[in-house]
């Protein structure tokens, strides 16, 4: 079942009232979804450019954040389709 998660990245000057809330099913999930949100919102990408990001997650019902790394990764993306490149078959 998914709940409600703050996310912040202290070694980049964030703290708790700098989170991002994300719901997601655990820490984990919580912290890949607010990787994807800053790499797109901060036009540097860093993250899914290599650097390893150490996050601090915190479910609404939790008293203490788990300390999350998060790592990405840039992958090919392809598209096929039956009759060529032209559209010829």
């Amino acid at each position: 079942m998914s709940k409600m998660y703050r996310v912040w990245w202290p070694d980049r000057g964030q703290d708790p009232d700098d989170a991002l809330r994300v719901k997601a099913f655990d820490a984990e999930d919580a912290a890949k979804k607010w990787a994807d949100w800053y790499d797109y919102h901060s036009n540097d990408y860093a993250i899914v450019g290599g650097e390893s990001a150490d996050v601090l997650v915190l479910g609404d019902d939790e008293f203490a954040p788990a300390i999350i790394t998060v790592h990405g990764e840039m992958t090919r993306s392809y598209r096929a389709r039956q009759g060529g490149a032209n559209g010829k078959t």
